[in-house]
C-alpha cells in the first residue's frame, strides 16, 4: 500500500467514527433538507437560464436535468488564476474525468489551456464516493451563508445520480465549500483536491 492510499484509508477511518451522528444515519434536519429542496428548485426555475448560460461558456453540461451519474468539482477565484473544472461521468460501466483548465485572456474572456479525458479506475471512484458520502454530503445545507448562484468565487461540488441518494430520496445536490465551515467537510476537500490533481498528473 502507498503512502497516498494509506493516508486516505486512515483518513476514511476517522471520518467515519466522526462521521456517526445523526446526519449520516439519515436522520435528516427537515429545515435543512426544505431549504436545499427550495434553493435546487429556485436554480431549476429562476435561475435556469443563468446556470445554463454559465456552464455552456465552459462547454460544460446541465447536471440538474442530467440522467446519467456525474460529479463535478469546480474551483475558481475572482482573479481567474485558477479556473479548473473536474467532471467524472459514468458511461455504461465505465467513469470518465474531463478535466479543464482555464487561464483568462487580456480582452478578458476565458481560454482553455489545458484538457484531459481520464479513465477512473474502479479503485479510485470508489476512493471518491467513500470521501464524498462519508462527509455527509448529501444532507449537508447548500450554502449556511446566503450567496448568489453566480458569485465570482467558486469552490463547488455537483452530484447528479439517477439511482437516488438512499438518505434524501434526492437525484442531485450541490454544496459551496466556501460558505460552510464544517471541518469533515474541508478534509473531504483536501483529500478529494489530492485524488483529482494525482489523476490528472498521471496523464
Amino acid at each position: 500500500m502507498n503512502l497516498r492510499a494509506l493516508q486516505v484509508f486512515v483518513f476514511l477511518i476517522i471520518l467515519f467514527v466522526s462521521c456517526k451522528n445523526e446526519r449520516c444515519d439519515c436522520l435528516l434536519d427537515k429545515k435543512v433538507l426544505f431549504e436545499n429542496d427550495s434553493l435546487i428548485q429556485e436554480l431549476k426555475s429562476e435561475h435556469k437560464e443563468s446556470y445554463v448560460d454559465y456552464w455552456s461558456t465552459y462547454n460544460e453540461p446541465n447536471l440538474l436535468d442530467k440522467h446519467v451519474e456525474s460529479i463535478r468539482y469546480h474551483r475558481l477565484k475572482w482573479t481567474r488564476d485558477i479556473n479548473e473544472i473536474y467532471r467524472i461521468t459514468k458511461s455504461n460501466s465505465n467513469y470518465k474525468l474531463i478535466y479543464k483548465d482555464y487561464s483568462e485572456t487580456s480582452e478578458g474572456e476565458d481560454s482553455l489551456r489545458v484538457y484531459k479525458e481520464i479513465v477512473v479506475a474502479d479503485s479510485i471512484m470508489s476512493e471518491i464516493k467513500n470521501l464524498i458520502e462519508l462527509s455527509c454530503f448529501w444532507t449537508l445545507p447548500i450554502s449556511p451563508i446566503k450567496k448568489q448562484f453566480l458569485d465570482p468565487v467558486a469552490l463547488t461540488l455537483e452530484y447528479a445520480n439517477p439511482e437516488l441518494n438512499a438518505c434524501t430520496n434526492r437525484e442531485y445536490h450541490l454544496v459551496d465549500f466556501l460558505r460552510h465551515e464544517n471541518e469533515e467537510l474541508k478534509n473531504m476537500r483536501i483529500k478529494l483536491d489530492e485524488i483529482l490533481v494525482e489523476l490528472c498528473e498521471k496523464k
